[in-house]
């Protein structure tokens, strides 16, 4: 949880989100999506996509994250996709 300005964080824990979240195969492909997200939009764009694809494709009876919780995983799962060819492919389809 960060603070105003994200200048402190707090949380509990040692392990972080996004290693526990690609422990199952939905965590990855979340993750994934986020991760792409964030790497082609402004952060707070990719939490909406997130959040407007699982308005459209899942079961709503359960519960679902916030859009500050959506903005909080986008934001830890920035970053992820960095060593690879994506940013590069992102970019350029942007410039197309």
């Amino acid at each position: 949880m960060g603070t105003i300005g994200d200048i402190i964080h707090f949380g509990f824990g040692i392990d972080s989100v996004v290693r526990k979240l690609v422990d199952l195969d939905q965590g990855r492909v979340l993750v994934a999506l986020c991760a792409a997200t964030v790497e082609c939009y402004h952060k707070d764009h990719a939490a909406n996509i997130a959040w407007e694809l699982v308005q459209l494709n899942c079961d709503l009876d359960h519960f679902t994250p916030s859009a500050p919780q959506w903005k909080s995983l986008t934001r830890a799962c920035a970053g992820t996709l960095t060593r690879t060819s994506f940013p590069k492919i992102c970019g350029e389809l942007h410039v197309s």
